[in-house]
């Protein structure tokens, strides 16, 4: 049983008081054809009634039977999903069979003509004169992506190689549904024999796994007598049990949505080998794709930048990786950008937007890093992220900003610089350090050699096929259109052309939309009446698709001189609006440049002028002879879709990585040193060879230091730790055997073999842990680590204490592996912790050093024993591959190195250490740990050892260390070879307790409604024992130094601005030395943001905008200038309905809710606008109610740093530095929503 989460429907629920009344509504939605919530109410009903259940479920199955369309779909498949087809999308069932889908627009199976193929007798279903198809699974005859859904439903459990058929669905399709029976189905209703079934087929762990069916597997149950109630029920009870298999479709099939891709594994029975071939082992770099490292550094245009960042108010919530997927989202650019297609296909890839200042501050306070170069910010950023990431492959769209000065600047030379420029090039540009320019002009392509460049090379752009997602809709609603910038320097002859179209239609012929950007102050009168704003990303490509006919002109590129221009362009165009038009399927009429042959075929697939009367002569030609524009536009988006799309582009590119890396290896092996490496590799393929002879010979012990040799080498070559395991398997250590095959899969995650062989050896963990988010965790990372469940729990435990009592310090971890420890231990920062704090892995990443004579087990030498010099390792790519399963990359920081290297450099920057897992093995390694991490490690820290029982010379060390320290640990045992401790403090201290010293003290100023008792809370009225009651404009009653902690919510606004600091100043004079304040207001900058936005939205005559646009200038002003209590607000809240009340409501939160239905039902202590004196205003106005000042985050910021407070930043509503404080539901609701979105919150300390 298992199906996938995503696009899950909501199912029916109603009030049920007894069984009769229920079921009569049951009847009713079925006889009113509400099938499907009927289905969901007999649900609901059995489950309150389960003793009425054989008489409710024999009336369902009477229902299923009277169905109009009995297929799949309608019996259970879209009660438990929402498969979201949209009109207009293309939708291939493979497999249709009898019961087609009812939303295919295209029918595949196996056989079309061959009815006892797969349908036991029953004829193919032609629909409707849907296109049908005959195919296999394993090849399917259509484009990539050429479907936006495909249905597979009871098919993948036939296919004889499912890992071709799980590629080709998620090739030719964007999404997708898949149902196969669960084994238990199978083997329960003896189906999987008779219906030729070859796979058992499960959903576990987001991945579909094959499981090939044994002849012993076929026998099922040995009898149809279970099928037969199925299918031919012969009584009451039997008719139950079958529409029990419909009610509940998850238990007896595996169902999975799908949305681009899916995780597979394929487990065969076939005899697995220990005779590995070797005849050709392969060097890990020649065989990894993934360890290509990929950054694109880019710039943005900075009026779009402008325009995003107005119009996405939250980016100020967000996380770094958040902020930048919103960003590229939006699709500005999305032609250049390479790194998601590049991603897909093996790079370990990142995009850096240079020049976004609010994504790169946000990257470098994340990453706790400090602009270096105040005179030049944008590229000091960079630098640190590149020095950060250190790419392979570094590929620069904009090597203007970032030519070789900037490249010079690095501390390291990536493997393959590039460049990608096709617009003018500055004076005094230096291209010297880059092996390649990219280009589409060729006039550019051979100037830039004069330029430095060792290369230089035509690449396009190419159309990014997922915006057609968000712009298939859009109707053309004008005779042309056209989307570009408008500058007196670079656009002199487009501009002349945009004028003549301009005057062409001033008679008003031509119903025209300009979409202009750049100098927009110095465009054309006539050109400016039809001008409606810039567009970019997603907005331009629906911008483009509102004209009938797309027009076209590129800008004046050249290489620009003090004294002189050089065309760059030998008569060719590289404007992206070639692609982005006819990609969007608009009939493109683009100016002639002879290098347009070779991308379109003129007259066929796009259309070209030479001059002006030749653009007005086409443009009223083609608006007269719809087919043929039609035509023509259809042929040019075949065409840039089949040979021009993002995709293609991404082949072709990583087609010159690979080629340059390559040539770049071929020069470096002429080197001696290579050539002695060399060598040296082919020493180890020959020992190889020679150690599988002696397994195939039983010389076991022969083969085995062979293997001890060749893994001392700490090379990487394919099948060495296969071998490794055959030989573990040969003395029964079963163990040790699947931890090598985990080892040889870290590097060569492809060998099959292996893959099979582990398959063998998997045991099935008894998981005697009733903690079910540590077992999601741990199946997780149990691919990736040699620790044992008891030590892993234990990680586990400690971790989320020292979390839960906000002890300060990061994670430090020495030894690493494959990763798994350090991807748990980040997990729980992510989950628990309240305070920021990252993991440090130090590992290798190569292996074990070599060991001493004081590293032993059971008197035995550690090389001896197999696990010695070069074991238990994984490359980098293992620890980023499962911290990126669970999310957690971005707290964990991996130095590589061996220890008595990195750790002294590190034992600053790693700072105060809560938690340290300490994994290394050796004697010298566990003294190189103690040395430069113990004193890190914070009084009552925690330390975790995992070979203390195992190794002699872990032990030895941590023995010693404590007799030079005049220590003792108190050693707590996890199993029967890893401890735990608490470092003591300079006192004795009880190694149990993680408790505070003593008791926080916390002050809540102006609490209202909203406290909790273990705090002290004021507010300048009382009703309540918890809350005293006192005037704050006089000050804080309290003595100086005594509280950890101060917090007001939507106070410090109604004081006016000459007392906020005063107010402050007290706020600071009570807090403790270190004492944290944390302020919530409400937050100016995003009603600003939300202002400007609906004001924009507004005036374009988007009638919910105006009306947020009218709650949102009552929000800015009427809580400053009403003169009695509620003010307009009130008057506001009291329509019914309310205006925009979603909007309303998302602002202010859920507390409004109530709020609402007592002022709606004239409940409320609320005046109202009666006979106001003036004297009334006064009074109102001194009352308190009204906002005195507003603040956001630079204003309340600089306020709190005039203060004297220190660490100041914003923050969101459920992170704090406050220990526990969501648990107190200050700023949070129970279920985790925020109280008051509207507010800024900001904490510092003292």
């Amino acid at each position: 049983m298992a199906s996938s989460k995503l696009k899950r429907r909501v199912k029916k629920n109603i009030s049920i008081t007894d069984y009769q009344s229920a079921l009569n509504t049951a009847r009713q939605y079925f006889e009113s054809a509400a099938y499907v919530d009927a289905f969901d109410i007999y649900e609901q009903t059995l489950r309150t009634f389960p003793d009425s259940a054989v008489e409710l479920l024999s009336e369902l199955y009477d229902r299923y039977k009277m169905l109009p369309n009995r297929n799949r779909y309608n019996l259970y498949q879209s009660r438990i999903y929402d498969f979201d087809i949209k009109e207009g999308e293309k939708v291939l069932d493979i497999g249709s069979g009898h019961m087609p889908f009812p939303f295919a627009t295209h029918l595949a199976d196996i056989s079309l003509e061959d009815h006892n193929y797969g349908r036991a007798g029953a004829p193919f279903k032609f629909q409707d004169g849907k296109p049908c198809y005959e195919f296999n699974i394993e090849e399917i005859p259509f484009e990539d992506k050429e479907f936006d859904f495909v249905y597979c439903s009871h098919v993948l459990e036939h296919t004889q190689v499912p890992e071709r058929a799980c590629e080709e669905l998620m090739r030719v399709a964007k999404r997708g549904y898949i149902e196969t029976p669960t084994r238990a189905k199978d083997l329960w209703l003896n189906s999987a024999k008779i219906s030729n079934h070859i796979w058992s087929v499960e959903y576990l762990n987001e991945t579909l796994i094959f499981d090939e069916y044994e002849e012993s597997d076929l026998l099922g149950v040995e009898t149809d007598i279970l099928m037969n109630m199925h299918v031919a029920p012969q009584n009451e009870r039997e008719r139950a049990y079958s529409a029990l298999i419909y009610l509940k479709p998850d238990m007896f099939n595996t169902m999975v949505y799908w949305e681009n891709n899916f995780k597979y594994e394929v487990r065969r029975k076939s005899q697995i080998q220990l005779s590995v071939p070797v005849s050709e082992p392969t060097q890990i770099n020649n065989e990894k794709k993934e360890e290509v490292n990929f950054v694109q550094v880019h710039t943005f245009y900075p009026q779009y930048l402008e325009n995003f960042l107005r119009t996405h108010p939250q980016l100020s919530n967000l996380t770094f990786d958040q902020a930048r997927k919103l960003l590229l989202q939006d699709g500005f650019s999305a032609s250049h950008l390479l790194g998601n297609g590049l991603a897909e296909i093996g790079y370990r890839t990142e995009t850096i937007v240079a020049n976004c200042g609010t994504l790169q501050s946000k990257w470098l306070s994340e990453a706790k890093l400090n602009v270096r170069d105040q005179k030049s910010i944008v590229q000091d950023i960079v630098i640190q992220q590149l020095e950060e990431l250190k790419p392979e492959v570094l590929y620069l769209t904009d090597p203007i900003n970032f030519d070789s000065r900037f490249l010079r600047k690095l501390s390291f030379t990536p493997k393959l610089v590039i460049g990608w420029r096709a617009a003018t090039i500055p004076e005094g540009t230096d291209w010297s350090s880059f092996d390649i320019i990219l280009t589409s002009l060729n006039g550019l392509k051979n100037y830039a050699l004069e330029l430095g460049a060792k290369s230089s090379q035509i690449f396009y752009p190419g159309y990014p096929n997922w915006i057609s997602a968000h712009t298939k809709n859009i109707q053309p609603e004008f005779d042309l259109s056209f989307a570009g910038q408008w500058t007196l320097d670079q656009h002199t002859q487009r501009n002349a052309y945009l004028k003549s179209i301009a005057d062409g239609s001033s008679s008003g012929k031509l119903n025209l939309a300009f979409y202009l950007s750049g100098q927009i102050n110095t465009i054309d009168p006539s050109v400016q009446q039809f001008n409606k704003g810039a567009r970019f990303g997603i907005d331009m490509h629906k911008a483009v698709r509102s004209g009938k006919i797309a027009f076209d002109a590129r800008g004046d590129i050249n290489y620009s001189m003090a004294d002189k221009k050089i065309d760059l362009t030998d008569n060719e165009t590289a404007n992206m609006r070639i692609f982005e038009a006819t990609g969007e399927g608009v009939f493109l009429l683009t100016k002639y440049h002879k290098n347009l042959n070779s991308l379109f075929k003129i007259g066929k697939e796009i259309e070209t002028y030479s001059d002006e009367k030749e653009l007005l002569d086409k443009i009223n030609y083609y608006l007269a002879h719809e087919n043929e524009r039609t035509e023509i536009a259809i042929n040019g988006q075949q065409k840039c879709l089949r040979e021009h799309s993002l995709d293609n582009r991404i082949k072709e590119f990583d087609q010159i990585v690979r080629t340059n890396l390559e040539k770049k290896r071929k020069n470096m092996d002429e080197s001696p040193l290579i050539i002695e490496e060399k060598n040296s590799i082919e020493d180890i393929n020959e020992m190889i060879k020679i150690a599988a002879d002696k397994l195939e010979e039983n010389k076991l012990e022969e083969a085995f230091q062979l293997l001890i040799k060749v893994k001392g080498l700490k090379q990487p070559v394919e099948n060495t730790d296969l071998l490794r395991a055959a030989y573990f398997m040969q003395v029964n250590q079963i163990e040790a055997a699947r931890e090598a095959v985990y080892e040889e899969l870290s590097y060569f995650p492809n060998n099959q073999i292996a893959k099979n062989l582990l398959n063998q050896l998997e045991k099935s963990e008894q998981i005697n842990i009733h903690d079910s988010e540590f077992k999601f965790v741990f199946e997780k990372v149990r691919p990736y680590t040699m620790l044992s469940l008891e030590r892993l729990y234990s990680l586990w435990l400690l971790a989320k204490k020292v979390c839960e009592k906000d002890l300060p310090g990061n994670f430090v971890e020495c030894g690493v592996a494959r990763g798994g420890s350090s991807a748990l231990l980040a997990y729980v920062i992510k989950k628990y912790s309240n305070s920021p704090r990252k993991i440090y892995t130090f590992d290798s990443f190569e292996g074990m050093p070599e060991p001493t004579a004081k590293d032993t087990h059971a008197g035995q030498g550690a090389n001896d024993t197999g696990w010695g010099t070069g074991t238990c390792s994984a490359p980098e790519e293992s620890l980023i591959r499962i911290c990126n399963e669970l999310d957690v990359v971005e707290f964990v920081v991996p130095v590589k190195g061996y220890f008595e290297n990195t750790l002294p450099d590190y034992k600053n920057k790693v700072g105060s250490v809560a938690l340290l897992h300490m994994d290394g093995d050796w004697y010298e390694s566990t003294n190189a740990i103690l040395n430069n991490i113990y004193d890190n490690v914070i009084s009552n820290g925690i330390i975790q050892v995992d070979d203390f029982g195992y190794w002699e010379g872990c032990r030895k060390s941590i023995e010693e260390f404590q007799e030079k320290r005049a220590l003792k640990f108190d050693i707590n045992i996890i199993d029967n070879t890893g401890v735990w401790f608490i470092k003591p403090a300079d006192q004795k201290t009880d190694s149990s307790q993680l408790e505070f010293k003593d008791e926080a003290k916390l002050l809540n100023l102006g609490c209202g409604n909203r406290f909790h008792e273990d705090w002290t809370n004021i507010d300048f009225d009382s009703n309540n024992e918890n809350v005293k009651a006192y005037n704050l404009r006089n000050g804080i009653p309290f003595n100086e130094n005594t509280f950890d902690a101060v917090y007001h919510s939507h106070l410090l606004e109604h004081f006016p601005k000459s007392e906020a600091p005063k107010f402050l100043e007290e706020c600071y004079r009570v807090l403790k030395r270190g004492g944290i304040i944390r302020i919530a207001v409400p937050n100016l900058e995003e009603i600003a943001n939300q202002y400007l936005l609906n004001l924009n939205k507004a005036v374009e005559g988007d009638s919910e905008a105006q009306d947020r646009y009218d709650w949102i200038m009552l929000e800015l002003l009427d809580q400053a200038v009403r003169n009695y209590s509620g003010g307009e607000m009130l008057e506001y809240w009291k329509q019914n309905p309310m205006p925009a009340e979603d909007f309303v409501v998302e602002r202010l939160g859920s507390e409004v809710k109530g709020f609402l239905n007592t002022v709606r039902n004239g409940n409320n202590g609320f005046k109202g606008n009666i006979n106001i004196s003036p004297k009334d205003i006064g009074d109102f106005r001194l009352s308190g109610e009204i906002h005195q000042w507003m603040y956001d985050r630079f204003s309340l910021g600089r306020l709190l740093t005039q203060t004297g407070f220190k660490q100041v930043s914003a923050c969101k509503a459920d992170n704090s530095m406050i220990p526990k404080f969501n648990s107190y539901l200050l700023d949070i609701e129970n279920d985790g929503s925020v109280r008051k979105p509207d507010s800024l919150f900001m904490e510092a300390k003292k």
